[in-house]
């Protein structure tokens, strides 16, 4: 994941929200919580008579509004995981593996990013 791409996004608290204030809704809007400006609409699913639940509009709506939290973990996590590189001694194997996991993303990150 690039997370370059997403430079520039709302700052976050997000918040989900019934439309309308209301806690269950046929809809869930995210918001930026300091200035009210909607960010998304979710709408709820319809499914055939007889499916249940009829909806996950609001967990989508939620995982939406984290976002914000979500990529500052990301960006944390990469932190953590860069400084333990340069101290942590790993097997030819263990540093294989780490590296051939890691490297798409740290390239991706940073131009001409290398471990």
């Amino acid at each position: 994941m690039n997370i370059n791409d997403f430079n520039g996004h709302t700052p976050g608290p997000w918040l989900a929200k019934g439309a309308c204030g209301l806690p269950v809704a046929r809809r869930m809007e995210v918001f930026d919580s300091v200035n009210s400006l909607p960010l998304a609409t979710v709408h709820r699913l319809f499914y055939r008579r007889g499916d249940w639940p009829p909806t996950n509009t609001e967990a989508n709506a939620r995982l939406i509004a984290a976002a914000p939290d979500l990529l500052a973990e990301v960006h944390r996590l990469r932190e953590l995981l860069d400084r333990a590189l340069r101290y942590v001694p790993l097997d030819g194997d263990a540093e294989r593996d780490l590296r051939d996991a890691y490297q798409p993303a740290r390239a991706a990150a940073t131009p001409g990013g290398t471990l």
